[in-house]
């Protein structure tokens, strides 16, 4: 069920701790049930969306993009908020991570049906011509929900679902990042690259927006 704790015998229970400590986090009860609760919650909303996009063949929506992390948030508290606050709704609240400046608050649902309008538009593009790259669709659609970052927590969660279920619908496979410490610091490399470089067309376009021409 949803309110199961992991038991101190279970081999996932030690898992948790020894990953917990690498990443020098406290390896208290509450921590590691925590973590229990993120692997088991990101299993349940994978198993979502494959089930509505890949099997159902329902196009990716906003709808399911929310319901799914209403599902990997459940008993998973922020830092600053209860799951039941911020599980499954747009953020209302300005976020930062390093020196990305996130999409406004007020302008993350637009950006949102922006989002599913063009990921729409290229699959619909690429069927018409027989075919498609699945790694650059994925690749492309993970970056720009990272950096809409439309909720408050579980971005990062969210978009390598996204990657996800866009790959297994056109390949079969699944991709992990980060299975060990390079992969980690690969992954984070890039993310921060990608990160760098829309920030600085967000600020290039920041005049033109404002109407503040020649």
């Amino acid at each position: 069920t949803n309110d199961q704790q992991a038991p101190t015998q279970n081999p996932l229970y030690n898992l948790l701790k020894d990953d917990l400590f690498k990443q020098n986090r406290p390896t208290n009860e509450a921590e590691i049930q925590k973590s229990y609760h993120e692997v088991i919650q990101h299993y349940r909303a994978l198993n979502f969306l494959i089930s509505e996009v890949v099997f159902q063949d329902n196009p990716l929506s906003e709808t399911l993009i929310l319901e799914a992390h209403k599902s990997l948030t459940y008993k998973v508290d922020s830092s600053d908020e209860s799951y039941k606050n911020y599980g499954g709704v747009f953020r209302t609240t300005r976020v930062f991570a390093g020196f990305s400046n996130f999409t406004l608050p007020q302008y993350v649902a637009s950006e949102m049906e922006t989002f599913i309008a063009d990921l729409s538009a290229d699959i619909i593009t690429a069927e018409k011509l027989g075919q498609i790259d699945p790694f650059v669709l994925a690749a492309k659609y993970c970056h720009k929900f990272v950096n809409i970052h439309p909720f408050e927590d579980g971005n990062g969660r969210m978009c390598r679902l996204i990657m996800n279920v866009l790959l297994f619908k056109y390949t079969g496979v699944l991709c992990v990042l980060g299975n060990d410490d390079q992969g980690v610091q690969d992954y984070l490399t890039v993310a921060v690259r990608g990160g760098e470089a829309d920030q600085v067309w967000k600020e290039l376009d920041a005049p033109l927006q404002g109407g503040s021409g020649l």
